[in-house]
């Protein structure tokens, strides 16, 4: 079997079944052709100098690279994903003055709110986003307390709320110096109609806090949640 070398690359008109042809892609670099039945099929070369197989990589599923292939061959860079699950997190620290209220958590500034609206809620970009855990560092706390978490939705034109998810009540006692609590997805409970701590894409979330005792007069609090993210823009 005799290979070709072509300067371009072939077309399926142009080659013969069985034949195989060697020409540069200009995406793929240098491959390998061959003909079976009317599909012409491709294979990348790569040189022992480790050059370049791909310029761009496009994923729309589920894929697995190995730290060899991307170390030797693909350039991360270039990777483009259609369609992946990543984490993110969030920062809702605020200043306040808790008492036994409702507090709602700010999404964009420092501003909480007793009402799920304005800086308190999130418009979910992303096809599906899950609560993974929330930690929160408070300031000098008088006050021991237990504090509990909810994740909320609005309904469709209205200012009224939608408990998805509820934590079980989280202790956490008065002392001087700040110090970090987690609540993570396994402490919420989930009401019916939702399957997780979850909101789709174009739904509003809002996470609100509530101690059963007043822990302290005004302090700092720190709160990040992290969620874990699916999107699809295929």
């Amino acid at each position: 079997m005799s290979i070709e070398s072509r300067n371009n690359v072939p077309s399926a008109n142009s080659v013969k079944e069985g034949q195989v042809i060697v020409a540069k892609d200009p995406k793929k670099g240098h491959a390998l052709y061959v003909k079976k039945g009317a599909e012409l099929f491709s294979i990348p070369l790569s040189s022992s100098k480790k050059a370049e197989i791909f310029n761009t990589i496009t994923v729309n599923g589920i894929s697995n690279f190995n730290s060899k292939v991307i170390a030797n061959t693909i350039h991360s860079r270039n990777l483009t994903y259609n369609k992946f699950t990543d984490y993110r997190h969030f920062i809702h620290n605020c200043w306040d003055d808790f008492g036994t209220s409702k507090v709602y958590l700010p999404w964009g500034d420092a501003s909480e709110n007793s009402t799920m609206f304005r800086q308190t809620h999130f418009l979910c970009p992303y096809n599906k986003m899950t609560l993974k855990k929330i930690l929160f560092r408070p300031g000098s706390v008088t006050s021991d307390a237990k504090y509990t978490f909810t994740i909320e939705t609005a309904k469709d034109g209205t200012e009224d709320s939608i408990i998805i998810a509820q934590s079980i009540p989280k202790f956490v006692g008065s002392r001087d110096d700040a110090y970090l609590v987690v609540i993570p997805n396994s402490d919420f409970t989930i009401n019916a109609p939702y399957d997780d701590a979850s909101v789709g894409l174009d739904s509003v979330v809002g996470i609100s806090v509530q101690a059963d005792a007043d822990p302290s007069g005004s302090i700092y609090w720190h709160f990040t949640s992290f969620w874990k993210i699916e999107i699809d823009i295929t």
